[in-house]
C-alpha cells in the first residue's frame, strides 16, 4: 500500500460520512474530481487546497454547528491505515500519540501535532498546527481531526486520558462538550488537546511487540517512499514554476530532466501522480495566491499564469473551484 492509498481511503471515509449526514455530494465534489464524483479506482491523494475547499463547502452546506465532531465520530479508525495497528500495539498511549504526530502526513498534509509536556502540572498539551496554504484551514476540518484523535486515544487507552480540548471560540463549545463528554475551552492561536500525563503513560493492554515493530518499520518505509516521490514531484513542479505555468509541456520538462517523456510519466504514475495533476496543482496554488493574497486583477492573473485570454482562465478556475474567480474572492474566508 502506498501513502497515497491511505490518504485516498481517509478522504473516501470523510466523503462517506458527508453522504451519511445528507450533504449533496455533487455540490461538494464539483470541480474537485472529474464529473464531480470520486471514481472507484481513484487512489491518488487529494491535494491540500482541494481538501480544504471540500470542507469549506461542507460547512456552508450543512446545518450542523458541530459538523466536524459528527464527521470525526463517524470516521472509521481503519481508514487511518498503518497508524491504527501501530497505535494499538504501542507501549503507551503517549508513545502512540508520538507516532500519530510523526506519521500524520501519511493521512493528510493539512497540519501537524506539536506535543508540549508540563511535568509539574501533570499535563500534556497537543497543539494542532495547520500547514501554510493559500486556502485557509476550515474550522470544522480542524474539529474533525481533533475528534478523530480523541476517538483513537479513547479506543487504545486503559483509562480515558482526555482532560480538555481547546477550539475556536466561535464554535458551539457547549454542544461540542456534550457530544464528546469533555471540557471544551476557547483556543489561543492553535486548537489543542489537553491530556493527563499519568494516564498517557499507562501500559496499553494486549499489545503485541512483534506486530508493533513490523507496522512501525512499514510506516517508516512509507514515509521514505513519500519523501522520494515528493522529490520527483518537486523537481517537476520547480521546472514548471520557472516558466509561465499554463504554457509548459510534458516534453519540455522531460527534456530539462534528461529523460524520455514516457519514463517521466511512468515514474509519476508510480507515485500516484501525473504531469497534468502537478501542473494543475501548481496553477491552482498560484491562482489562489495571486487572487486572494496579492489581490491582483483577473487580467493580470491570466497573464501571470500564461493563459491566452481571460475567459480561458475563468473556465479553468471554475472547473477547479466551482465558481468564478470574482465570486471566489468575494466569499473567501481569510
Amino acid at each position: 500500500m502506498r501513502h497515497s492509498h491511505i490518504n485516498s481511503l481517509w478522504i473516501k471515509g470523510i466523503l462517506a460520512s458527508f453522504k451519511q449526514l445528507g450533504l449533496p455530494m455533487a455540490k461538494l465534489l464539483d470541480g474537485l474530481y472529474p464529473e464531480g464524483r470520486l471514481p472507484e479506482d481513484q487512489l491518488g491523494a487529494l491535494e491540500l487546497g482541494a481538501a480544504r475547499t471540500l470542507w469549506h463547502r461542507a460547512e456552508e452546506l450543512s446545518a450542523k454547528q458541530c459538523l466536524g465532531v459528527h464527521i470525526g465520530m463517524l470516521q472509521n479508525l481503519r481508514a487511518s491505515g498503518v497508524l491504527m495497528p501501530i497505535c494499538l500495539h504501542s507501549p503507551t498511549p503517549l508513545k502512540a500519540f508520538e507516532h500519530i504526530a510523526k506519521f500524520q502526513g501519511l493521512i493528510s498534509d493539512n497540519g501537524v501535532y506539536r506535543i508540549r509536556t508540563e511535568t509539574e502540572a501533570g499535563l500534556i498539551y497537543c497543539d494542532y498546527i495547520p500547514s501554510a496554504h493559500s486556502i485557509p484551514p476550515n474550522r470544522q476540518q480542524l474539529l474533525s481531526i481533533l475528534t478523530g484523535t480523541i476517538m483513537l486515544l479513547r479506543a487504545i487507552s486503559p483509562e480515558d486520558p482526555l482532560v480538555a480540548m481547546k477550539v475556536q471560540k466561535d464554535l458551539a463549545l457547549e454542544e461540542i462538550a456534550e457530544l464528546l463528554t469533555l471540557a471544551v475551552q476557547s483556543a489561543g492561536e492553535y486548537s489543542c488537546l489537553i491530556l493527563s500525563l499519568e494516564k498517557m503513560n499507562l501500559a496499553i493492554e494486549g499489545r503485541d511487540e512483534h506486530l508493533y515493530e513490523i507496522n512501525l518499520a512499514y510506516a517508516e518505509g512509507m514515509v521514505r517512499a513519500k519523501l522520494e516521490s515528493q522529490s520527483i514531484k518537486e523537481q517537476v513542479k520547480q521546472l514548471i514554476e520557472q516558466k509561465v505555468p499554463a504554457e509548459v509541456s510534458l516534453e519540455e520538462v522531460a527534456e530539462r530532466l534528461g529523460v524520455n517523456k514516457r519514463v517521466l510519466q511512468r515514474s509519476l504514475a508510480e507515485q500516484g501522480s501525473s504531469f497534468r495533476k502537478l501542473k494543475e496543482s501548481l496553477l491552482k496554488e498560484k491562482a489562489l495566491d495571486l487572487l486572494i493574497n496579492k489581490r491582483l486583477e483577473i487580467s493580470l492573473i491570466t497573464q501571470e499564469l500564461g493563459y491566452s485570454e481571460v475567459s480561458a482562465f475563468q473556465r479553468a478556475f471554475k472547473s477547479w473551484f466551482g465558481s468564478s474567480p470574482k465570486q471566489f474572492r468575494d466569499t473567501a474566508v481569510i
